[in-house]
């Protein structure tokens, strides 16, 4: 009996690959066939004229050996009986204390690794977070630094809310440039904007030509802008006004007295004049909003009030210790004075998106 040529080419490509497969396994891990392989094998062993049946039974019924462990692999836990093929259990408690020897403790000693503020967590959360830290840091100016230049460097230096507020004052920055200032105002007029914290608008009695703030000819101007008051000593020194220094070069225009300036202004110009003295003096104005309120249950020393007994009572649900910046800013949140200067600082980003939509019939006083 002669097998066909395409039965002995299979055959041959079947012992091939078995020689293949069987030197990539380890020991007999897998010995069970697929019915491919068994085919393949009874082919075999009718051409070279074994039994077909028992050989193939004697394949399925081997049993998978379990793999021994080399000898001194797991020192103390696992011990090799050369006449046993039994694996013993490892002593208990022996594989937690394995698993243990691969855990290193952290050395409480280590130092910290600053990492730089934009891979820290807390420059990627949103506007509302900056701005409630950076309320956080102006309670704690007002209540522990006081009057010494150093504490408050300190805390200003302090990282957790030196990213709030350089995120704000950026973002600020930002739009106070590119949607809210003029590109045909003058830098002086600009200055005095910036130096001067307190702002009023005044309605003409009769028009005036010609526009203060852009000199454009053709505008007509309806409007009086007052600007007074000394220039904000900043968050290092806020009850003092500007060193020398600034007074020498800020001299034009009266910027560094605490007189009154008054510009003639249409009607655009006034709301965007407006709008830029908000974004201009936005920390001035939330810092002294909240002292105002910690006067209520912590009076200044130099307030003439401050011996009343009844400014105590008024507030009675007011922080047990208010000399604990933490406890203040708690009550000042139940009391959601945050959540109405958050409501201001949103209606000031609002205000300046609208400057575009403004049309030439808008009136800032009406």
């Amino acid at each position: 009996m002669y097998a066909s040529p395409h039965i002995s080419a299979v055959e041959s490509h079947a012992d091939a690959m078995i020689v293949i497969i069987e030197s990539k396994l380890r020991g007999k891990r897998n010995t069970k066939m697929s019915a491919f392989q068994q085919n393949l094998e009874r082919l075999k062993r009718k051409r070279a004229g074994k039994s077909v049946d028992d050989d193939v039974e004697e394949e399925e019924e081997e049993v998978e050996e379990a793999p021994k462990p080399f000898r001194g692999a797991r020192p103390g836990v696992i011990e090799l009986d050369s006449d046993s093929d039994e694996v013993p259990d490892p002593p208990e408690g022996a594989e937690q204390e394995d698993d243990d020897a691969w855990l290193v403790e952290d050395d409480g000693d280590a130092a910290s690794v600053d990492l730089p503020a934009e891979y820290n967590m807390h420059s990627y959360q949103d506007a509302s977070h900056h701005f409630k830290v950076v309320c956080q840091l102006f309670v704690h100016l007002i209540v522990t630094a006081g009057e010494n230049r150093k504490s408050r460097q300190k805390l200003l230096d302090t990282e957790y809310f030196k990213i709030a507020i350089n995120a704000l004052r950026r973002s600020i920055g930002s739009t106070h440039e590119s949607l809210v200032a003029s590109s045909v105002w003058r830098p002086e007029f600009r200055r005095v904007l910036e130096a001067k914290p307190k702002l009023w608008l005044e309605r003409m009695s009769s028009s005036w030509p010609g526009c203060d703030a852009c000199h454009l000819g053709a505008r007509i101007s309806t409007i009086e802008a007052h600007v007074k008051g000394r220039k904000w000593g900043g968050l290092l020194n806020p009850d003092d006004p500007v060193s020398d220094s600034d007074k020498d070069s800020d001299a034009d225009e009266d910027e560094d007295g605490e007189g009154e300036v008054m510009y003639r202004v249409g009607r655009i110009c006034a709301n965007r004049l407006r709008v830029y003295h908000e974004f201009s003096h936005w920390e001035h104005v939330l810092y002294d909003g909240l002292q105002d309120q910690i006067r209520l249950v912590r009076p200044d020393e130099h307030d003439e009030s401050s011996n009343r007994p009844k400014r105590m009572f008024v507030h009675a649900d007011a922080p047990e210790d208010v000399d604990d910046p933490d406890a203040i800013m708690d009550w000042l949140d139940r009391k959601a004075v945050i959540a109405v200067e958050w409501n201001r600082f949103k209606q000031m980003l609002e205000s300046a998106q609208n400057l575009e939509k403004m049309r030439a019939e808008d009136d800032t006083m009406g």
